[in-house]
């Protein structure tokens, strides 16, 4: 019996065909689950070495195999890897001279290995190639493009190879021995081995993945505050791989204030993390096939650590295996390993950094948040109905809500092609300009467009001529996100995200660029200016405080969750909440200027997870957010000075995505399913709730948000409704407008614009109303 046969067979019922007194294989059979339309299988000394393969290409395999055969013949030493059309299994043909090492193994993120480094003889490789490529074609290909295939790679295959017996062991492996770290708290050893890798590599240039390079077995051994473990024999790099992927989401977990369970195989090795919520992680390790009682349990770890243990073994790894074969760096699998690496380094560094600053002249900023003179307040609106008439309507194709502004006696609306400007009082079009759809804000100049190409335009607000042009880099990885700067004393700035993770700070007046700062993690930025200074947030566990003139860090707060929604400024202290996505959630109260944290409270503290949904709220004496709860909203409201818990709402009292509104001592909410709620902010009593109407799904306004303008409140619904704040008591009702208020605009007049989705853009004016004159 030759040492090396392959079998091609047309096969209708799954049954695997078998040599006659062959052994049984080495793995269990498992039977096939469709109809074959071809059935392959390779037996190496007698034994099935791909029953657990369920291709159904088995002649383009072997036409593969033939052709790699014919390269491997041109040189002594080679290497090649037919891979299976159907599933993830591959076969490598490892040559050394008159040898071959055979390995069959599942690739993907999990590999599986069959059969590793066989040694057989190379004439006998080539002759069972052969022989199943004649048998195939006698039988008869598939098609008659398989069957001239076969029949090239048949002819090409080497001749005058040495026979059987004359084949050489392997050669020996370099060995590779990675030290432990005495000085970590928790490190990993490996001893191994490693065949140079090939002198020549064909195509320096193109990058392939070999998984069968990254198969070698070796021993592992750990050490945790000084006590050693053997962990037996594994594969070290699969073992690298998936640990360092589980510790990196444990430190996801852990910076979400979420537990995080699991356990897993990683080559060979049996790895469980626990994380508890309050951060103290335990890890448990142990061979795979051992009896369970043979594994380790290290409690009271630090996630920190058991990260940098992953990425200081995995560096390790790769500098030895680069150290042995140079080849390996075109490996793609250990290319995105060595990202991973990077990766995982940047979120650890990030993480650990204490970097925490405060202002220590926080008068200098807190100045420029007081404006010079109080502007005059607004007439109060009256105590009577009023009745609004329409006074305009508008069509604009392809509105962009986010492009919509009323500017002044204008109202600009952004359009898919142009860009037009209307008069507020009569709706007459006073310009249009040809305009691409791009992200819009207002400055003091016109409106400025970001395009996608990073292409800055600023329209002039008489005429929409471009005013002033300028170029940043294209923002990527999420939305851009934007703030204005036009206060005396300060230059005029746009301030824009760009890149990935940067924000530029362009000069109005030039068009050239002030600043440009960096922050950690890419994410999702929210922005607030206030003053001198602008603070932000990007999803990672730092509030920064910048300095809108110069790009400065002024103060930064650290917290071990995320902060990952807008700060709350009102009056002198400023609110902000780390986590609330699921997880534990810290409401910190934080002087706006010196950064200094006045108290920090835990929300729900009976709680060990919580989702915050918006912004923190305040009104009079407390603060309160908006927790998501099995059936709506409730408000857990804290004392404004101290931080003491106030009250709780004993229920949902609105369902999500209420937009909520403080106004004097109450926190209004207007609900999707067309309610208006009041809570009074001393006691969380409901003073009122007034149910706008029947609301269909397809008819809810996009935003909710209420206006408040002269001391009336104009809540968005399928109509308007105009009511007054303190008890609830309706004004108006602007309606039908014929446009669902998917944007709502109400001027110093308390005129009211709306815009729908759909491009219809109504606005109403207030009747005449007699007064009496004394």
């Amino acid at each position: 019996m030759r040492s090396f046969e392959i079998f091609v067979a047309p096969n209708s019922a799954g049954d695997l065909p078998r040599a006659d007194n062959a052994p049984l294989t080495e793995t269990r059979v498992r039977p096939r689950r469709h109809l074959a339309k071809e059935v392959l299988d390779v037996f190496i000394e007698g034994a099935n070495v791909t029953a657990r393969v369920g291709d159904t290409q088995g002649s383009c395999v072997l036409r593969d195999l033939g052709v790699a055969l014919a390269e491997l013949g041109k040189d002594p030493r080679g290497k090649a890897i037919i891979r299976f059309y159907d599933e993830p299994w591959e076969l490598c043909v490892e040559r050394f001279d008159a040898t071959a090492s055979l390995s069959v193994y599942r690739a993907g993120i999990d590999p599986k290995v069959a059969v590793q480094d066989r040694s057989v003889a190379f004439s006998d490789v080539v002759e069972g190639a052969r022989e199943a490529i004649d048998a195939l074609l006698a039988r008869g290909a598939p098609s008659k493009a398989i069957a001239a295939e076969l029949t090239a790679a048949r002819d090409g295959l080497p001749v005058g190879i040495a026979p059987a017996g004359s084949r050489a062991p392997l050669p020996d492996a370099d060995p590779i021995v990675l030290e432990i770290d005495p000085g970590a708290p928790l490190s990993f050893g490996a001893e191994f081995g490693l065949r140079p890798g090939l002198r020549d590599v064909p195509e320096p240039s193109v990058e392939r993945t070999d998984v069968h390079a990254l198969l070698f077995r070796g021993k592992l051994r750990v050490e945790v505050r000084g006590r050693s473990v053997e962990l037996g024999d594994a594969h070290p790099f699969l073992f690298a791989e998936r640990f360092v992927e589980m510790s990196r989401n444990a430190l996801e977990a852990w910076e979400r204030g979420q537990p995080h369970h699991v356990r897993s195989e990683a080559g060979g090795i049996v790895v469980g993390v626990r994380l508890d919520a309050d951060g103290v992680l335990a890890l448990t390790l142990g061979a795979a096939h051992a009896n369970e009682r043979s594994a380790c349990t290290f409690p009271s770890l630090g996630v920190a650590d058991v990260v940098e243990a992953g990425i200081a073994f995995g560096r390790a790894l790769v500098r030895g295996m680069l150290r042995r074969d140079r080849s390996q760096s075109k490996n793609l699998r250990v290319s995105a390993f060595r990202q991973k690496l990077r990766e995982a380094t940047d979120a650890l560094r990030e993480v650990c950094k204490e970097d925490a600053k405060i202002n220590p002249v926080p008068e200098l900023y807190r100045a420029f948040a007081k404006s010079p003179r109080s502007s005059p307040s607004a007439a109060p609106f009256p105590s009577t109905r009023l009745k609004y008439t329409t006074r305009w309507r508008a069509l604009v194709p392809g509105i962009d809500l986010r492009s919509t502004f009323l500017c002044g006696d204008r109202f600009v609306i952004g359009g898919a092609h142009e860009t037009f400007c209307l008069a507020r009082a009569t709706g007459q079009v006073l310009w249009r300009v040809e305009t691409e759809k791009a992200t819009s804000v207002v400055t003091p100049g016109g409106i400025a467009r970001l395009h996608p190409d990073g292409a800055l335009c600023i329209h002039d607000f008489g005429t929409g001529e471009v005013t002033l042009r300028s170029w940043v880099t294209p923002r990527l990885g999420g939305p851009p996100a934007g703030a204005v700067v036009h206060v005396p004393g300060l230059p005029r700035l746009l301030i824009l995200t760009e890149g990935e993770r940067h924000l530029v700070a362009v000069d109005l007046t030039s068009g050239e660029p002030r600043w440009r700062f960096a922050w950690g993690r890419r994410g999702a930025l929210r922005l607030k200016r206030a003053g001198k200074l602008l603070y932000f947030t990007s999803g990672d566990s730092a509030l920064t405080a910048l300095d809108v003139a110069t790009g400065a860090v002024v103060w930064r707060v650290r917290d071990r969750l995320r902060f990952r929604a807008a700060p709350t400024l009102d009056h002198d202290l400023m609110f902000a909440v780390a986590g609330g996505t699921g997880c534990t959630a810290n409401l910190h109260a934080i002087d706006p200027y010196s950064g200094s944290v006045k108290w920090t409270r835990t929300v729900l503290s009976g709680a060990n997870a919580c989702t915050v949904e918006g912004n923190v709220l305040t009104a009079g004496p407390v603060v309160a957010c908006a927790i998501r709860d099995r059936h709506g909203l409730k408000l857990a409201a804290y004392d404004r000075e101290t931080g003491e818990p106030a009250w709780t709402s004993p229920a949902f009292v609105a369902p999500t995505g209420t937009s909520w509104l403080a106004v004097d001592d109450l926190f209004i909410g207007n609900t999707p399913t067309g309610e208006l709620v009041a809570i009074e902010a001393t006691t969380g009593a409901t003073r009122y709730r007034h149910v706008l109407g029947t609301v269909v799904d397809v008819d809810v306004p996009r935003r909710l948000e209420p206006v408040l303008r002269s001391g009336a409140l104009f809540v968005p619904h399928s109509d308007i409704h105009v009511l007054r704040p303190s008890d609830g008591g309706q004004l108006a009702v602007i309606g039908p407008c014929d446009a669902i208020p998917d944007l709502l605009r109400v001027d110093e007049r308390c005129d009211v614009y709306a815009a729908e989705e759909s491009g219809h853009v109504v606005s109403f004016g207030v009747g005449a109303r007699l007064s009496l004159v004394r």
